[in-house]
Formats: structure tokens, sequence, C-alpha cells
């Protein structure tokens, strides 16, 4: 593979140089199913990404010694980025792949792909990046719970290496609520004072919401039986 695309890496980096200089980006590939994309990310370890990306098709599909220019495609994914209420963070959410074909004539070509590059916003790479979360469904949770409790939003990794994003707030009684969404995982834990109390689909907002409610509310006092 390195053969294979060597001449194109070094027309990327001879022609994007400036651009990406401009944004510290440097060029990086990986290998998807059917092809072989060129990235463009950040040269600092947690830095952002471009949403912009040129898709060669593999090797076993061409069967040439290099990879073809016609068979490229500028790739562009669709992300939006998202507010998550007063919280302090943010959501970016990836979308659909969109490919388009390049034109033949290389100064052509490369301005349209330094311009595509210049003009998407750069992507955090998410797990590294600070108040920015990787799950959709905290940010719909706490939205949603936030005019009940003064809820906060924070993140671990367990073992070193698994996300695990949580809501967490006070009760009635003053015991501590956490409610962790692990990445990748169908259902988020509810703890109080460190006792699993229930295991809530992560989608379901409003089974979240039904607990926010009984542990915020205290217990309708008994009427009292007698006249005043």
């Amino acid at each position: 593979m390195t053969h294979y695309l060597k001449k194109r890496l070094d027309e990327i980096k001879e022609h994007l140089g400036p651009t990406l200089d401009a944004l510290d980006l440097k060029v990086k590939t990986e290998t998807w199913e059917d092809s072989i994309v060129v990235q463009f990310v950040s040269r600092r370890r947690d830095g952002p990404m471009s949403a912009v990306g040129i898709s060669f098709p593999r090797k076993r599909e061409t069967r040439l010694a290099e990879a073809p220019w016609s068979c490229a495609h500028l790739l562009i994914t669709d992300w939006t980025y998202r507010v998550v209420g007063d919280s302090g963070w943010n959501l970016w959410t990836m979308g659909e792949d969109r490919y388009y074909g390049l034109p033949a004539e290389p100064s052509e070509m490369f301005g349209r792909i330094a311009d595509a590059i210049r003009e998407h916003p750069l992507v955090p790479t998410l797990t590294d990046t600070p108040m920015c979360l990787l799950n959709e469904n905290v940010a719909n949770a706490y939205e949603a719970i936030c005019p009940l409790v003064d809820v906060q939003i924070d993140r671990h990794f367990e073992h070193g290496m698994v996300p695990v994003e949580h809501l967490t707030f006070e009760d009635r009684r003053g015991q501590w609520v956490v409610i962790d969404f692990e990445h990748g995982a169908s259902h988020a834990e509810v703890y109080v004072w460190c006792t699993l109390r229930e295991s809530v689909p992560q989608r379901d907002v409003a089974r979240l919401l039904e607990i926010v409610r009984e542990l915020r509310d205290p217990t309708p006092p008994n009427p009292w039986p007698y006249g005043t």
C-alpha cells in the first residue's frame, strides 16, 4: 500500500502544504473496507481534524501499481455542532459521508480540495477534547433534567480506556446520584450513593426524568386525619 499511494501522497503534501501548514494539519491515511482515505489531522495529539478527505479505491479494486487520480473522490463528512445547555459542554455529531468527483486538471483539482479544507470547520478528536461530549444521549438527558435539579456533566475512563460520561446531582436527602453513560453501551446505570438503583436504555429520557422526579420530590405527607 505504501508504494501504491506514495506518489499521490507526495503530490498532496506539495500542493496542499501551505493550506495544511496554516491550519496546523498533517496527512494521515486510513484503510476502509473498499477504499483508502487520506485524512488531514492535527499535528498536536489532542488537536482537531478536518471534515475533508480524499478517497482512493484500494489496490485490489483497481489492480494498478499506483492509485489513480481518475478514481479519487473528495470526501466530506457532515458534522453538526451543538451547545449543551449551560453546562459548558458541547457536542459534535457525525452525519453522512458525501463524495464528489474531482477535476482532471491538477491546479483546479488541488484548488478545490484546498477550498474545501478551509471552508469546512475543524472537528475535535472527541475522546481527547475537554468539555466535548462523545454521547448524544448524555446531552439529551442533561437538557431534560437540568430544569429539575442542579446537574453536572463529567467524564472518566474505565480501566484507562473506556470513556464513561455521567450526570451527577444530589437527591432530596443530600445523597449523590450518578447516571453513568458508558460509551457504546445500550443502557445507562443510575446509582444512588454508589448503589445501583436502575438500568435504563440510554435513549429513554422519559424514564430518566421519572427517576429524577422520584429522587427530587419529597413523599407527599399524609393528610391530617382530624379537623383543624
